[in-house]
């Protein structure tokens, strides 16, 4: 029979062996960043897609400098998007060019997490804010927040429009210029 004794002394010496490896995985889980901020420009784009299109050209610029394990823009140390207004230059619509600048990191074991507001806001995978606990309908934040989100997409459609029908009078402006010198 085993003594109550030796069955203590190999759970402490379990305990210490767990402990001391989950003291040192955090060391190793901890993600390598690069010291070289690498920067990448979005083309003339709409307004949501700007945005995308830098961090997507920075995960190319990322991945031909130092390989597929540095070109998460999630993981990216420093990250920011700065983007400023410009027009396009073929049909003079509003649109902007974003930039966006960060430091490569590999993934390593642990996900890069930044907390907004605790329990609430944490940012996903792809680097964009999730919210990891909503608030209850009929709360009053819940309908605040439904109606504000009313209130944007309402005006996204409205901008669509105008962008759709400003668009549609330049193309019948350009078919009306090239009937006009066919013969």
């Amino acid at each position: 029979m085993i003594s109550a004794a030796r069955i203590l002394g190999l759970a402490v010496a379990a305990a210490a062996l767990l402990g001391v490896e989950t003291m040192s995985a955090p060391a190793n889980a901890q993600p390598a960043c690069k010291d070289e901020r690498i920067r990448a420009k979005s083309e003339i784009r709409a307004f949501r897609n700007a945005e995308n299109e830098a961090k997507k050209n920075w995960e190319k610029a990322a991945q031909e400098r130092f390989g597929e394990k540095f070109s998460k823009w999630a993981n990216a140390k420093d990250a920011n998007v700065e983007c400023e207004s410009a027009r396009s230059p073929t049909l003079g619509l509003r649109a902007k060019v974003c930039t966006a600048t960060g430091r490569p990191c590999s993934g390593g074991d642990t996900a890069v997490i930044e907390d907004l507001e605790p329990n609430r806001l944490t940012r996903g995978r792809d680097g964009r804010r999730r919210v990891t606990e909503w608030p209850r309908s009929g709360d009053p934040r819940h309908d605040r927040e439904m109606v504000f989100q009313n209130r944007l997409a309402a005006y996204r459609e409205r901008a669509e429009m105008r962008a759709y029908e400003r668009e549609m009078a330049y193309q019948r402006r350009l078919a009306k210029a090239r009937d006009r010198y066919r013969y």
